[in-house]
């Protein structure tokens, strides 16, 4: 099957939305690569 890379910012609202996703998408047989951006402001 296809490899999703998912690409979020590293915050909790972020990264809690993504997971239902990612886990409908492995469920499908897929494979996930998680990626959090560490974002910082200057």
């Amino acid at each position: 099957m296809t490899h999703f890379g998912i690409i979020c910012p590293a915050a909790t609202g972020h990264i809690n939305t993504m997971f239902p996703l990612a886990h409908a998408l492995q469920q499908r047989g897929h494979q996930i690569t998680h990626c959090y951006v560490m974002m910082y402001m200057f």
